[in-house]
C-alpha cells in the first residue's frame, strides 16, 4: 500500500494584513470619540443611609415640553408644580427647584422619571439642571 503524504499549509499572510489594517482603524477611530462623565451619586442603593421611603423632589417629564416637579415626602406628593420649557432646555425649571428648594431645605434628593416616548437630549438637560442646583442624590426612575 502506497501512503500519501498530504501536506497542508495555511497561508497567514493575509490573515495578518487584514488584522493590521483593522487594529489601524481600531486606534484612528478610537481616539474621536469622546468621552463624557456626569458624576452624581447613586440615590438609592445600598449606599443609601435611609431605609424608608425618603423625602425627594420628584420630576416628572409629561410630554417633551411640559414637566411636573413635584415633592414627595414618605411616599406621598405633597406639593406639584407644572413647567413649560423649551425644547431640550430646561432653564425654567432653576427658579421652581429654587422655590422648592427653599420651602423645603433637608431635601438633597431627585429623581427623575421619563416616559419612554421623553427624547434624550430632554433628559440630559434635567440632569444638568439637577446637578447645578447641588442636588446630592440624582436618580432615575425607568417608567413601566
Amino acid at each position: 500500500m502506497e501512503s500519501h503524504e498530504t501536506n497542508f499549509d495555511v497561508n497567514l499572510l493575509p490573515v495578518i494584513s487584514l488584522l493590521a489594517v483593522l487594529i489601524s482603524f481600531l486606534l484612528l477611530t478610537a481616539v474621536w470619540l469622546p468621552v463624557g462623565t456626569m458624576d452624581v451619586k447613586q440615590a438609592i442603593g445600598e449606599s443609601s443611609e435611609n431605609k424608608g421611603e425618603p423625602d425627594r423632589f420628584a420630576i416628572s417629564l409629561l410630554t417633551n415640553n411640559v414637566y411636573s416637579v413635584g415633592v414627595e415626602k414618605k411616599g406621598k406628593t405633597v406639593e406639584t408644580v407644572k413647567v413649560n420649557v423649551a425644547e431640550a432646555e430646561a432653564k425654567e425649571m432653576e427658579p421652581v427647584i429654587e422655590k422648592l428648594q427653599a420651602a423645603y431645605p433637608e431635601i438633597k434628593m431627585a429623581f427623575i422619571k421619563p416616559k419612554q416616548s421623553t427624547k434624550y437630549e430632554n433628559l440630559v438637560a434635567v440632569l444638568a439642571v439637577l446637578k447645578k442646583m447641588e442636588l446630592k442624590e440624582i436618580g432615575i426612575e425607568p417608567s413601566m
